[in-house]
């Protein structure tokens, strides 16, 4: 946990920036429910983000409290993201197991992050970037616990939380739910639910139709009607190409990933010879699935921010940048 530290010590000195001046007056005009139908309708599509920018009300009429909260969501999402690393190593395995796991996956997190500035220290930021990575880590941990769990044994409670997740991962930016519908494509694809595991068909259900409501939102098309330029489907795809190389050519260029592979080893092996069928084993052992869906995914949701047309993407490159938090995520 000592990597989080530099950053809860920067938290301090964050500060509101227009966007979370403009959210927070929005809401003290009108109630949530009105702002999120309202943004829904003739803005974003973005219904989750636009729910959890209550948040805002959280600065009151101060802003001396906005260092406190980000303080309090960095925090939450290196406990989330620990715990998740920590939750998919089998149960045989040994506590300092858990505790490398948990700990090389919080390093790589940290050290890896794209844009700390919007990502972490930017309340906006947190409430599109950061809040669904953290929510993804529960519902990991849930879902580990669920597998791990006796057969037969009652996880109700559990399924109903995961299939709330699912529903609300998706709707906080079209990124995140492009990259949604394409992890369930695959798993669709790839693999199978077995009979004890049924409600998993539930939670992809609620992983589906949060994505559609979020892609397929009126205000989407409002929005890109209002900025006056049409869709250049040929120029998009060459500039998602360019980016999605740059972006692997820069991940595969990483030297802490590659020392924090070599420092996993040992203990990955240990995970692959378990005598018990795992949760990690079952998501990896399929050789060509994770490389294609990690280039197909990424490549779609470059394209996707491309023909989106967000001001300030118009080059190849400039995607590395604002909303690249989103590919930070646990995977």
């Amino acid at each position: 946990m000592l990597c989080v530290l530099p950053f809860l010590a920067l938290a301090s000195y964050s500060h509101p920036a227009l966007d979370d001046f403009a959210i927070g007056n929005a809401l003290r005009t009108t109630t949530v429910g009105c702002y999120v139908w309202n943004t829904y309708f003739t803005y974003s599509g973005r219904f989750s983000a636009s729910l959890f920018s209550c948040i805002h009300l959280g600065m009151g009429d101060s802003v001396a409290w906005y260092p406190y909260l980000i303080t309090i969501f960095i925090g939450v999402f290196a406990l989330s993201l620990y715990g998740a690393a920590a939750a998919l190593i089998p149960k045989d395995c040994t506590p300092a197991g858990r505790l490398v796991a948990g700990s090389m996956v919080l390093i790589a997190g940290f050290s890896a992050f794209p844009w700390p500035a919007e990502g972490l220290f930017w309340l906006t930021g947190v409430v599109a970037y950061l809040i669904p990575l953290i929510f993804t880590c529960w519902l990991v941990a849930l879902m580990a616990s669920i597998y791990f769990a006796p057969v037969g044994s009652p996880q109700r409670l559990k399924w109903i939380v995961c299939i709330l997740l699912g529903f609300l991962i998706p709707g906080f930016s079209e990124v995140t739910a492009l990259i949604t519908l394409l992890v369930v494509g695959a798993h669709l694809y790839f693999s199978s639910i077995s009979h004890a595991y049924k409600n998993g068909y539930w939670l992809m259900a609620a992983l589906v139709f949060g994505s559609i409501f979020t892609l397929a939102a009126p205000g989407n098309f409002v929005r890109l009607q209002a900025e006056g330029e049409k869709i250049q489907m040929a120029r998009s795809v060459w500039l998602a190409a360019g980016t999605t190389v740059y972006l692997l050519l820069n991940w595969a260029g990483n030297g802490l990933l590659l020392v924090l592979t070599i420092i996993m080893l040992p203990l990955s092996q240990a995970v692959a010879r378990s005598p018990r069928a795992n949760l990690l084993n079952r998501v990896t052992t399929r050789k060509y699935l994770w490389p294609g869906l990690l280039f197909t995914g990424l490549f779609m949701a470059v394209l996707f921010c491309y023909l989106e047309r967000f001001p300030g993407w118009r080059t190849c490159f400039d995607l590395s940048f604002r909303d690249a938090s989103v590919f930070s995520g646990p995977a």
